[in-house]
């Protein structure tokens, strides 16, 4: 199984059925996703999607599961990450893990190289259709 993944790859599966794109940022404020994101890709907050929304510690399997549902992610799809800056989607990655998604893959060069390539980049906001997602 490959975890990292390229821009060329991800560009060519951008309109893949069982694929979610998810993009992690550093900051509360989704200006720069709106501005332009990689299509399809859901917008996160990382510690909206990574953290207890309480507790210092990292999300449940159950919590996880929830909001990975509430983007239309099943048990089985793959996940692409990305952050923004490039820590965020590896510290996502690192979350997923151990709240139990198995199908992760993380993009090499991250929301950086996918600019600096001039790839497809789409202003709307993608809508999802909520699944059931078990945890772990």
């Amino acid at each position: 199984m490959t975890i990292l993944v390229n821009t060329e790859w991800l560009e060519r599966h951008l309109e893949d059925a069982d694929l979610r794109i998810v993009e992690i940022s550093s900051t509360a404020d989704d200006t720069a996703y709106r501005e332009g994101h990689v299509p399809g890709a859901a917008w996160f907050y990382w510690k909206d999607i990574c953290w207890h929304p309480t507790d210092r510690q990292f999300t449940t399997p159950a919590a996880l599961a929830e909001r990975l549902g509430a983007i239309g992610v099943g048990p089985r799809a793959t996940i692409v990450l990305y952050g923004d800056p490039v820590q965020y989607g590896t510290y996502a990655f690192w979350s997923f893990t151990m709240g139990g998604h198995a199908n992760l893959r993380l993009l090499d060069g991250s929301r950086t190289k996918w600019l600096k390539e001039g790839r497809p980049l789409a202003k709307d906001i993608s809508e999802f259709s909520a699944v059931d997602h078990p945890p772990g």
